[in-house]
């Protein structure tokens, strides 16, 4: 204690600044944490969700499809090999960016123009089957719109917190790495 007393003022100024600046950054760091924690289980919960609506609209989609050959119409190559792009995905978020964002606006392209042709023609149009997957159709896309949108802003909340400038670089130490947005 004696030697405590004998150490020059500004020795005891910066040791209170460094404790205050390590007190900062470690708060900073159990913030951010928390914060990480809270998005990486929502985009978790919301991931699964948008993998279910993706399978579910291309079933949806098979079914129009299959309406379309009751019908006898046929429907361009090209458009089912894009709705086949879906098939059999069990975690869309495990593809690259990439190759998920072309399946999923490739598939997007196909169910319009299928749909384009449901609504050119007549006896589709009277089916009540084509009423009834229509009405799943545009559920299921307004859905799938939501859960994007909520999907995206946890993206957005989780690459903030990530990327905090103080402690960007001790996440990068564990490989912590910026989410993508989906389409």
């Amino acid at each position: 204690m004696d030697y405590i007393g004998k150490l020059p003022v500004w020795v005891f100024v910066i040791v209170i600044i460094l404790a205050v600046l390590v007190g900062i950054l470690l708060l900073t760091l159990l913030v951010s944490i928390i914060f990480i924690n809270v998005f990486s289980r929502q985009l978790k919960h919301n991931s699964s969700a948008l993998n279910l609506l993706l399978s579910q609209r291309y079933e949806l989609v098979c079914e129009i499809i299959q309406l379309l050959k009751k019908h006898n119409i046929e429907i361009l190559e090209n458009d089912k090999r894009a709705i086949n792009k879906l098939e059999r995905i069990n975690d869309f978020q495990a593809l690259l960016k990439s190759d998920r964002d072309l399946r999923v606006l490739s598939f997007i392209h196909a169910t319009h123009n299928i749909i384009t042709i449901c609504e050119s023609n007549e006896s589709v149009l009277k089916d009540s089957v084509y009423s009834e997957l229509l009405i799943r159709f545009n559920d299921l896309e307004e859905s799938y719109r939501e859960k994007t949108a909520l999907y995206n802003s946890d993206v957005y909340g989780y690459n903030y917190w990530i990327n905090v400038p103080v402690v960007k670089y001790i996440y990068k130490l564990f490989k912590l790495r910026n989410k993508d947005l989906i389409v």
